[in-house]
């Protein structure tokens, strides 16, 4: 009875311990668990700290180099603009021959005769020093310099330095690149020009400010919001500039402006004029 009774205490006894070991095995796994969970997630968060990390300094990478100011931009353009018309019309003047070209097969850009073809391409090599191979792929704007520059006539359709005086202003840039904007006002003549704002896209190569390209937006889709001192800029070429009053007419809003000559009424919107106005004003 005695055996029976200690067999029976020493399986409790086993039966006690072996649940104990099992309950330590437990904690211990969870603790090591636990303790791995807290590692993996220290792990994400070094993880995300590195990545944040890198991508301030990627921004600060990108973000590391002397911006232009507005000024210093309107004046790249400008000077490209001024290194182009020079250019063409030096070679121009090196080709003789190209002065009996026929102009509409200059601009024709289909069907072009060999003659065209050849002075185009001179012309394009010409240019790669201050155009992107996107600018000269714009076979209307080659044709249109060796137009301009052989018949010693004025074209509307090429950018001009001037184009780049209203309201120029800086509005993308990067260490190689920027985007500008400056409004194009109303010119009236035989040859209209359309009121709107040219976006100008210009690439940096091998050291050297490109023309790349330009975007032109009516004033009719995005109106212009002048100044008098934009207006005074507009007609520069008069020695005075006087301002007699700002008015509303119908949807309308106008500088009335004295000149050298005759009085003006500018839209404030487009730049175009209204004599109508301007006549109550004489």
């Amino acid at each position: 009875m005695k055996k029976k009774i200690l067999a029976l205490f020493v399986l409790i006894l086993f039966i006690f311990l072996a649940a104990c070991q099992n309950e330590v095995i437990q904690s211990q796994n969870k603790k090591e668990t636990d303790h791995s969970e807290v590692e993996e997630e220290e792990q994400a968060d070094a993880k995300d700290d590195l990545t944040k990390l890198a991508d301030e300094e990627q921004v600060e990478e990108e973000e590391d180099f002397e911006k232009l100011t507005d000024e210093e931009a309107q004046k790249i353009i400008q000077k490209n603009l001024k290194a182009t018309h020079e250019i063409v019309k030096k070679l121009v003047q090196k080709n003789q021959d190209w002065y009996t070209l026929n102009y509409e097969d200059i601009l024709s850009q289909e069907g072009q005769s060999e003659e065209v073809q050849e002075a185009l391409t001179k012309v394009e090599k010409a240019l790669a020093k201050v155009m992107t191979e996107k600018a000269l792929e714009n076979k209307a704007l080659t044709s249109e310099y060796l137009y301009a520059f052989t018949c010693q006539c004025d074209s509307f359709m090429l950018p001009m330095p001037a184009d780049a005086d209203v309201q120029f202003r800086m509005e993308d840039q990067t260490e190689t690149t920027f985007t500008a904007t400056s409004l194009i006002p109303h010119t009236e003549g035989p040859m209209e020009v359309t009121p709107g704002t040219y976006t100008w896209h210009f690439i940096k190569e091998d050291g050297v400010w490109k023309y790349d390209e330009i975007t032109f937006v009516s004033a009719d889709e995005e109106p212009f919001d002048l100044t008098f001192e934009d207006v005074k800029q507009i007609y520069s070429y008069y020695s005075d500039i006087e301002l007699l009053d700002e008015v509303e007419d119908g949807n309308d809003t106008y500088f009335i402006i004295k000149t050298d000559d005759f009085i003006l009424a500018v839209n404030k919107h487009d730049s175009r004029t209204n004599y109508e106005l301007a006549e109550k004003y004489q």
